[in-house]
């Protein structure tokens, strides 16, 4: 298997995973100008950009493979995909993070990193 098919069949699993837990799939692989969302969700009332990291063995490392950089084109792209999809702005907005180590094992990281203020769609 070639690197970007791990990487679908890693959404594919993250996707899975967060679907069991209640969490309802708004959108996979959403694009902009921007850069790109793995996974819009809704969580209860929040607004949940994931961002799916298929990473062996460290936890660590993937987490800060999402840098300050990263972050913000996430977010350039979370308003360009709303203002598309028509989503309403003023909800929680939450940064989830969800690691998936070369077992297959899953962390989820609620809340991975803080969403921009103000949380807007222009």
């Amino acid at each position: 298997m070639d690197a970007p098919e791990r990487g679908r069949a890693a959404e594919d699993k993250a996707a899975h995973f967060l679907s069991e837990r209640g969490v309802r799939i708004l959108g996979r692989n959403l694009r902009s100008g921007s850069g790109e969302i793995d996974i819009l969700a809704r969580d209860g009332l929040a607004l949940v950009v994931v961002e799916v990291r298929l990473r062996a063995p460290h936890a660590a490392a993937a987490w800060r493979s999402v840098n300050a950089k990263k972050r913000e084109a996430l977010f350039r792209c979370l308003r360009d995909v709303a203002r598309k999809m028509g989503l309403r702005t003023g909800c929680p907005l939450r940064m989830d993070l969800l690691l998936i180590d070369g077992r297959g094992s899953i962390r989820w990281i609620r809340s991975a990193f803080p969403p921009p203020a103000p949380w807007l769609i222009r």
